[in-house]
């Protein structure tokens, strides 16, 4: 019988005429201990499909998200009941703007028969309450309390819950990402689906070559359909859809918007000619902020929870393919196959789009880098550790009530990032940093992010430094592996008022 790598390794390998998931090898069982049926996803080279948009009016984004058990399919194939948002494999992409409301009522509308009571679910018994459910909107600098991004609230099957998220008028423009957030049960909802991009307009939209761009949204999953076997991994997949077929001209501007809505791996993605040569990517933002300058790369590397947006343009007719590499040592330290993850077919009449120049850019970047002198004081370094499928931060697992850390309104500080064991990307909520060192070695240009890798290797960890200027409660940072983080891998927070001089 295969072992776990061996099915894992083959479900990711490189598409060619047909991609096959691991279902359709060997597996031996399922989740519940019944033969795994065998799946065969075939190479249909459809277009590629935008996620319905829902974007605001007048101030306020207002909509209704259910959450329903629903069967779709990838590659003809039919798949069994999982959980969705309204019924899909990716969510609506929800459009707002600085200052403005997002109102969304969120809906459990899964079985309630197998779930235990609301009050029997607590973090060690959360097995049985998988359809428990909550929201969390990746990448947003909005309040973490009440009705707002707070993700310790607990909506189990049957119930709703109605948020209110107030996005401040100078909020970044940009692509982030919203997925359930309840603790024990996020790696399993996301990996069947129910994920979506969230993107606040403005800032680099506003730039003319841009905003001529084709743009196109590309949210990666990693569907494990049903979520409780991962014998039944399948190929990454782009809005729910594999390899997918998208046409342009001949020197026409595409603006990608990448989201790593996956759970346990890295994508290192490249566009390749049929020479399998690879054609430049600009990157111009990173985890929903502008660099304010054009980062030209053959590749582009994203842990889970990261966001990418990249302008491509290829001169000359024919098929190309957009493609996660192969990684010699993935996220969960065995060597990660390749894959095709589209299509691209360029013909038609010659355009003669232009990138936008770097000056009309630098105005965009939200943030000022932070200086030494800025700074008043630093963080306890963090460890990621991992021993025999028990995971830590700083030596303890996750307890519900338990404030690891606190920081203070008007605080700068550094922080040292470390993994004693294995790599973990770590993720905070409400507020982005800035990355300054990696293994000690400064970085050269301005990098902000809301999820940075953290490697074993890297003996003097990751050096990141924070600004709180805006919004107190408690919160959460975690491993963005999220069978990690449900694993315990995460830490309560307390953003606490400002210091009072006495305290200072």
């Amino acid at each position: 019988m295969p072992s776990r790598r061996q099915l894992i390794q083959q479900s990711l390998a490189l598409g060619g005429a047909a991609l096959v998931s691991a279902a359709a090898k060997t597996t031996a069982s399922g989740g519940d201990g019944k033969p795994v049926a065998k799946r065969a996803f075939h190479e249909m080279q459809q277009r590629l499909q935008q996620p319905r948009i829902i974007a605001s009016s007048g101030g306020v984004l207002d909509t209704h998200i259910r959450v329903v058990r629903a069967s779709n399919q990838v590659g003809g194939q039919p798949l069994p009941a999982a959980r969705t948002f309204d019924y899909g494999l990716t969510g609506a992409t929800l459009k707002v703007k600085p200052g403005d409301q997002l109102r969304i009522k969120l809906s459990n509308d899964l079985d309630a028969s197998t779930t235990l009571a609301t009050a029997s679910c607590s973090h060690h018994e959360m097995a049985a309450c998988q359809d428990n459910i909550n929201l969390h909107t990746h990448g947003m600098h909005v309040s973490p309390s009440g009705n707002e991004d707070n993700v310790l609230i607990d909506i189990p099957p049957g119930e709703s819950f109605q948020y209110q998220i107030h996005i401040p008028k100078d909020h970044y423009a940009g692509i982030a990402w919203y997925h359930p957030h309840r603790h024990g049960t996020v790696s399993k909802q996301v990996m069947e689906g129910m994920s979506g991009a969230l993107i606040v307009e403005g800032g680099l939209d506003e730039v003319a070559e841009i905003r001529a761009a084709r743009d196109q949204i590309l949210v990666m999953q990693q569907l494990v359909i049903p979520s409780d076997n991962f014998g039944n991994i399948l190929p990454i997949t782009l809005n729910g859809q594999l390899q997918p077929k998208i046409d342009a001209m001949p020197g026409e501007l595409l603006r990608w918007r990448f989201v790593h809505a996956t759970t346990i791996d890295y994508i290192e993605v490249a566009l390749l000619d049929s020479d399998d040569n690879k054609i430049p990517l600009h990157v111009i933002a990173e985890d929903g902020m502008a660099l304010g300058r054009i980062d030209r790369k053959d590749s582009h590397f994203m842990s889970p929870g990261n966001r990418a947006e990249i302008l491509v343009k290829a001169h000359k007719p024919g098929h190309y393919r957009l493609v996660k590499l192969a990684q010699e040592k993935g996220l969960r330290d065995f060597p990660d196959a390749g894959q095709t993850l589209a299509h691209v077919y360029i013909s038609g009449s010659q355009q003669d789009m232009s990138l936008p120049a770097e000056k009309d850019l630098v105005e965009h970047a939200p943030f000022a880098s932070i200086t030494d002198q800025e700074l008043t004081g630093r963080q306890p370094d963090l460890e990621f550790r991992g021993t025999q499928g028990a995971v830590y931060i700083d030596g303890k697992s996750f307890a519900p009530g338990r404030i690891d850390r606190t920081m203070h309104l008007g605080d700068v500080e550094e922080w040292t990032l470390r993994s004693a064991t294995g790599s973990h990307p770590f993720h905070i909520h409400v507020n982005p940093f800035q990355v300054v060192k990696i293994n000690g070695v400064p970085v050269e240009k301005p990098l902000w992010r809301d999820v940075v890798l953290v490697k074993a290797e890297w003996q003097h960890g990751v050096t990141i430094r924070t600004r709180y200027q805006r919004f107190t409660g408690v919160t959460v940072l975690h491993c963005h592996n999220l069978v990690h983080e449900d694993k315990g891998m995460m830490q309560l927070i307390e953003i606490l008022p400002a210091r009072n001089n006495s305290d200072a």
